[in-house]
């Protein structure tokens, strides 16, 4: 067996740091994403569907579409599951209703503004008149998952 000379083990080592280097330059990043499960409760019945609205902007929040993204999910049991995948990690708000009659409006008694259908928001977050501070519906995706539950009034 012939012996390894200095120069050997030298040019060895340096083959060898670069492999290394060049597989930790070529791995994926760090996952910087989560996915969002929402569960809906407090529906008076199956009727129509929940249209969920996921806003990462003020101005969204109040102004409406476009939202951030958007799900229509069907109703069971006065329950509804939905999800968002694919989230980049940052601060989102929900908002939410139960279309009953299925005309993807939330129906609102004419002059007053007053909706007729259920409707909520994320966190929980009222308001006596109108919509709530966006800030009190505000939470933050940081995790590879998060659950979020939800219910219509």
């Amino acid at each position: 067996m012939k012996k390894l000379t200095r120069a050997s083990w030298i040019i060895i080592g340096f083959v060898l740091f670069l492999q290394g280097w060049i597989a930790s330059s070529s791995a994926e990043p760090a996952a910087h994403s989560g996915t969002l499960r929402i569960e809906i409760d407090g529906m008076k019945n199956d009727h129509g569907r929940v249209r969920v609205a996921l806003i990462n902007s003020q101005k969204s929040f109040h102004q409406g579409e476009p939202y951030f993204r958007s799900l229509e999910i069907p109703i069971q049991n006065r329950q509804s599951h939905g999800l968002f995948t694919d989230l980049p990690f940052g601060e989102y708000a929900i908002k939410l209703y139960h279309d009953e009659n299925g005309n993807r409006t939330l129906d609102k008694i004419p002059l007053l503004g007053i909706p007729l259908e259920r409707y909520a928001f994320s966190n929980g977050a009222r308001s006596p008149f109108g919509p709530p501070p966006f800030q009190k519906a505000l939470f933050r995706l940081d995790s590879p998952e998060k659950v979020v539950k939800i219910t219509v009034q």
